[in-house]
């Protein structure tokens, strides 16, 4: 504010210093156009304030049967100002403030914020979480039963203010009478405050999820090989999601009450062979498991699907473990998901070198997805784990992953190239029918005004970003760790690394859209995370100082591509117990201090377009430097 006049591609900004009372078409240029940080008067992240309880207790009565029960409690309140509300809208010709750079009296579309107006927009949310679980252990001889029983709950009820009225918005901007009317040419506001106050709706979401669980399960010996004990564990559970969401009616759009439930049915088994141990071991064969696992799945919405598991670790030497795993695995969407009430569609003019303007007027339409399918994955592992016997105290491991998604659940990461970059092909509607506009125009909020409205900007393109399933997503890497701790005079060393190495990060969208390599990309995974911290525990005080590590990586959005620099930072704790040992009330209490991000170390610049922050918030965060005190006493 002030905003901007388009007409098709070409933007006029309207001057500054006036009330918009006098503008005239000789007054605008074309090319110019006014900016705005989008977060002024804004928050990064929400204010929030949690209060959580934990309590666990197990009772045994005798050698063969025990009960536990587990509570946790959680009450959590945020509140986020998101600024002023952005908005793009039509100025009909009966508007008294009305300007047309081009001539004539067609409707003219105002880029336009309506902070200076109305405000910041403020969100407020409560959250609250309950998880109750209790169970059951009896042994008999020498199986083992559970019975196991659990309740999950939690409640959001999330208020907005600052939301604009599309059905109010376009009745006050063809408004005739000056007194009354919405000005959106002026710096700053200029209009009635009665006319500011009838254009402001009420919102607010209700969200109530809930997960009923019950889990009976069996393991035990089933027969005796040379190698040992043959293992077998088999078990059914039962589960119920439940999920509703109310959502009050923002005119034009109807309120929405949401209600899904879900029941699901399961079934599994596993067996351990042991082929070789102690009392059978060769040279080259001191240990071989094999293992095997099935799971059976009934979903009352989705059907039903066997998904198996298959094992070996081999340990041919002391020290020296083998390990692979193959399996398949399913999962359903969540019911969150599936519910479509809150989507949003948003005009916004895209390049797109096939107009004769170098740009095509999209509907970006975002949310969730009613029609998702569950997700598929193929995945192999292969692993070593070295513990040298000529070196106590070393031990380090391996591990080498390939998972195969299909139909995995994505949500698309908004680019300005979508209606150029093959990748999104299969996300991009051209010319799309009538039907299709109205269709979506009428299942998603139009903050830019009316469904009519958005029916008639005359849309060149749908860019479908709602949650999908992508086509493939392969994905390759290696985890491994070291570790190694030595006994000194005044205590306790202890060196360790951590880390993941990704060589592949492959995504195809769908649709018969191209698979695309977003390793090493903004908003994507990267090459290499890595944690290594050097550790000291004496008899009463104790250190750690860690080195966190992510690779530098290309910025693909931009034009041209620039470099993301890497990103370390250093963590450091000091813990102190206040007792000596001696039985006092103290003995159990210790002082920890603890800094993440030490020296406060920015996240690397990223030019992020899509989000207005400048940095990436899916590889880094922009908290900085995090001390905390904890005080843990136990009796």
């Amino acid at each position: 504010n002030p905003g901007n006049i388009l007409v098709g591609p070409t933007s006029y900004a309207i001057p500054r210093g006036q009330d918009g009372t006098h503008l005239t078409a000789s007054s605008l240029v074309a090319g110019t156009q006014n900016l705005q940080n989008r977060y002024l008067d804004a928050d990064i992240i929400p204010a929030q304030k949690r209060w959580s309880l934990y309590g666990s207790g197990r009772e045994s009565f005798n050698d063969r049967l025990s009960v536990f029960a587990n509570l946790l409690l959680s009450d959590r309140e945020a509140t986020e100002r998101t600024g002023g509300e952005p908005s793009e809208f039509q100025v009909p010709g009966s508007n008294p403030f009305y300007v047309n750079p081009a001539g004539g009296t067609q409707p003219v579309l105002v880029s336009y914020n309506f902070g200076r107006d109305l405000g910041t927009d403020v969100n407020d949310a409560v959250v609250k979480t309950a998880n109750i679980t209790v169970g059951a252990d009896l042994d008999v001889g020498d199986w083992r039963l559970g019975l196991y029983g659990g309740f999950a709950r939690e409640k959001e009820d999330q208020t907005r203010t600052g939301l604009v009225s599309g059905a109010a918005l376009q009745a006050a901007l063809a408004d005739a009478d000056p007194a009354t009317a919405f000005n959106p040419f002026g710096d700053g506001s200029h209009t009635n405050p009665e006319t500011l106050a009838s254009l402001v709706v009420p919102y607010r979401y209700r969200m109530d999820s809930q997960l009923e669980s019950a889990d009976l399960a069996a393991d035990g010996p089933v027969a005796r090989l040379p190698g040992g004990a043959v293992k077998l564990a088999v078990g059914v559970d039962r589960r119920v999601q439940l999920y509703a969401s109310d959502t009050p009616a923002v005119p034009p759009s109807p309120a929405a009450n949401i209600r899904l439930n879900r029941q699901t049915t399961s079934a599994f088994t596993e067996i351990v062979v042991p082929l070789f141990g102690k009392a059978n071991a060769l040279p080259g064969l001191q240990q071989l498991d094999l293992s095997a696992a099935a799971r059976y799945e009934d979903y009352s919405t989705l059907g039903h699907a066997t998904t198996p598991k298959l094992g070996l670790r081999w340990e041919p030497f002391a020290g020296v473990a083998l390990r692979s795993t193959w399996s398949r695995a399913l999962q359903a969407p969540p019911l969150t998901e599936l519910d479509e009430s809150h989507n949003v569609v948003i005009p916004l003019p895209l390049p797109d070198p096939r107009s004769p303007t170098g740009q095509t007027l999209a509907l970006i339409w975002s949310g969730n997805n009613a029609a998702l399918r569950e997700e598929r994955a193929n995945s192999w592992t292969v692993g070593m784990d070295f513990t040298p016997q000529a070196l106590p105290g070393m031990s380090m491991g391996f591990t080498l992953f390939d998972i195969a998604f299909k139909d995995r659940i994505e949500d698309t990461i908004f680019s300005t190239d979508m209606l150029t970059n093959p990748r999104y092909s299969g996300l991009v509607t051209f010319n799309p029918a009538p039907s299709l506009i109205s269709y979506v125009c009428g299942h998603a909020l139009f903050p830019a005004g009316t469904q009519s409205t958005c029916t008639a900007l005359g849309a060149g393109a749908i860019v479908d970003v709602r949650a999908h399933n992508a086509e493939t997503l392969d994905t390759r890497g290696i985890d491994f760790n070291i570790k190694y701790e030595r006994a000194v005079r005044w205590g306790t060393l202890t060196l360790a690394a951590d880390g993941t190495y990704l060589s592949h990060f492959d995504l195809a969208e769908g649709n018969g859209s191209p698979e695309a390599d977003l390793l090493n990309t903004q908003n994507y995974p990267l090459a290499l995370r890595l944690r290594s911290s050097l550790s000291w525990e004496g008899r009463r005080l104790g250190a750690t100082l860690a080195v966190n590590y992510s690779n530098g990586y290309r910025d693909t959005a931009s034009v041209p591509s620039r470099p993301v620099a890497a990103w370390t930072t250093i963590d450091a704790q000091i813990r102190y117990r206040l007792g000596d040992g001696a039985g006092g009330w103290l003995d159990h209490t210790r002082l920890e201090l603890s800094a993440l991000n030490l020296f406060n170390r920015d996240p690397p610049f990223l030019d992020n377009a899509l989000a207005g922050l400048g940095y990436d918030q899916e590889n880094a965060d922009p908290y900085g430097r995090i001390l905390s005190l904890w005080i843990r006493m136990s009796w």
